[in-house]
């Protein structure tokens, strides 16, 4: 009997090539699909820090149309700069005079910016700019007949990280009132209890639930209402987002508060 050690070996040496073959094979997939992963990643850091990057400058914005309702002088030119918890910084400017005026705004965070430009013309060309009484998550309280109304006509709307309570929403005549739109994180009901008394809200409405409101528009929240008519359309909805005060100048107001007297500023709250 004769045994082929040549075959053999050859057959030896074909499997360990194949072997070999199927591991490189298996590496460069494992290589693949990690270089992917990083990628992904990568791109999704990038989208994060881009829109971080485009709230920061809006942050830039509101500030600086906060100080232009309140009649801040600004001369020919004014800047501001900002920094946020996130980590991102602002530097926005004001320029223009009464009659038109732009504010150019960058936000910067982990070398991603985003630039912004708005024009301010004067209330003379009909423009319309939507403005709100804010608060943070302590919410928003109207007591008595307490109104919140805009200047000069305009809506009073009112944002709220918390929710928006009142005692008494009535027919719109009297009681607590909001002549605007409203937006609460939380819910718009009773400041007793959550399903009695209330709130009337002239126009639109966005919150979490509403329990105890009167409401003359559309609302959005994440079931129906209870014990509080609108006269619009209701859609399902996830609460609005919560707004970012951190870019509010605290010295600046506290200064402002300090300095006392009268607030000419869009959204006038007071007792009727």
């Amino acid at each position: 009997m004769k045994i082929n050690l040549r075959n053999i070996i050859y057959r030896g040496e074909a499997s360990l090539v194949l072997v070999l073959i199927l591991g490189l094979v298996s590496i460069l997939s494992v290589l693949a699909s990690s270089s992917i992963s990083v990628s992904n990643v990568q791109i999704e850091d990038t989208i994060t820090l881009s829109s971080q990057a485009w709230y920061a400058a809006w942050s830039g914005v509101d500030e600086l149309m906060y100080r232009l309702r309140a009649h801040q002088e600004f001369g020919d030119s004014f800047t501001v700069d900002l920094s946020l918890p996130n980590g991102a910084t602002v530097s926005a400017t004001i320029t223009g005079d009464d009659n038109e005026r732009v504010v150019r705004s960058s936000g910067l965070i982990n070398g991603v910016i985003k630039n912004l430009e708005v024009t301010v013309a004067s209330s003379s060309s009909k423009a319309s700019f939507v403005f709100a009484a804010q608060s943070g998550e302590g919410g928003f309280e109207l007591e008595g007949n307490a109104t919140v109304t805009g200047n000069n006509g305009t809506p009073g709307n009112v944002y709220s990280n918390g929710s928006v309570l009142g005692l008494k929403a009535s027919t719109g005549v009297a009681g607590s009132r909001i002549l605007g739109s409203v937006w609460a994180v939380g819910s718009i009901g009773g400041l007793s209890s959550p399903d009695s008394g209330g709130v009337y809200i002239q126009k639109n409405a966005w919150a979490n639930t509403m329990t105890a409101c009167l409401i003359d528009g559309n609302v959005r929240a994440s079931a129906p209402p209870t014990n509080c008519p609108y006269s619009g359309s209701f859609a399902f909805s996830s609460p609005p987002a919560k707004a970012n005060l951190a870019s509010v100048d605290a010295a600046y107001w506290k200064n402002k508060a300090l300095e006392g007297g009268v607030w000419n500023g869009d959204c006038n709250i007071g007792e009727a």
